[in-house]
């Protein structure tokens, strides 16, 4: 079981072209080929996104990554925690990391039926997307911060 005071949630945007963190946000991007991992490292490193890492025994476990508007409302882009580590409070803490660093209107995601259980677990208000995709559902996510 993960020891929480051993988890480390660092900004990590310098690190969006390292391997170490590519392989763990792969699993939040379909197809992840080399030239896609590449693609989201410069389309994130502008200003008006955010990339956290969680550090979990030294080694990147976890990765989130915003867009800010100007309303103060996060927008999570993407969202991968390692396989082993899913179930084990990772994904919580990066929520909260964000709850506290920019204390926010609303948090928003969208997401599949792989995930949305983990939302709907943390209060997430959950609506159905209508389908865009023919061979998967999607959920659009709503964290209203100030109720």
């Amino acid at each position: 079981m993960l020891k929480s005071e051993n988890l480390e949630i660092i900004e990590a945007k310098e690190f969006l072209t390292d391997r170490s963190l590519q392989k763990v946000l792969a699993a939040s991007v379909y197809n992840p080929t080399q030239a896609r991992m590449d693609e989201r490292a410069k389309r994130y490193s502008d200003s008006k996104f955010a990339v956290f890492a969680a550090v979990y025994d030294q080694k990147i476990c976890g990765v989130i990554i915003i867009e800010i508007s100007r309303n103060n409302r996060l927008t999570i882009l993407d969202f991968a925690v390692t396989e082993p580590l899913r179930g084990q409070g990772i994904g919580t803490a990066l929520i909260r990391h964000l709850q506290l660093e920019y204390t926010p209107s609303e948090i928003c995601a969208q997401t599949d039926d792989d995930a949305v259980g983990f939302y709907r677990k943390l209060g997430f208000v959950i609506e159905k997307e209508p389908e865009l995709y023919t061979d998967t559902v999607r959920y659009h996510c709503t964290y209203f911060c100030g109720l």
